[in-house]
């Protein structure tokens, strides 16, 4: 339960960001679940479980796991911070997409 309350703070918080970076860009968003008409018109969803078939191109991965049908989407981004637990965590995700028969590629940043 308190990874489930993490996530949804997490989501939270993205939505927050995403209202309040810059007065001068905007990116439009909505947090799922949103009504049916809102989210069809809107490109980026934010979420902590799962989201509706059309929004299934790219996936901003910010949870400690990875999606449970990663094949489902078109592009996966993971953003793993210098901590060990992270990293470790990022190595299991990385496995069970290769797993999946998904070729994941590394960026340094």
């Amino acid at each position: 339960l308190r990874k489930e309350a993490e996530q949804v703070a997490v989501a939270a918080e993205v939505d927050e960001l995403l209202w309040t970076f810059s007065d001068r860009s905007f990116v439009p968003h909505a947090v799922w679940p949103a009504e049916p008409v809102v989210a069809e018109h809107t490109p980026v969803l934010i979420a902590s479980g799962a989201l509706p078939d059309s929004h299934r191109d790219v996936l901003i991965n910010l949870a400690v796991d990875g999606p449970a049908e990663p094949t489902r989407y078109a592009r996966i981004c993971e953003i793993v911070g210098s901590d060990e637990d992270l990293k470790r965590r990022a190595r299991v995700r990385w496995r069970s997409y290769s797993e999946a028969g998904l070729a994941p590629a590394k960026h340094d940043l």
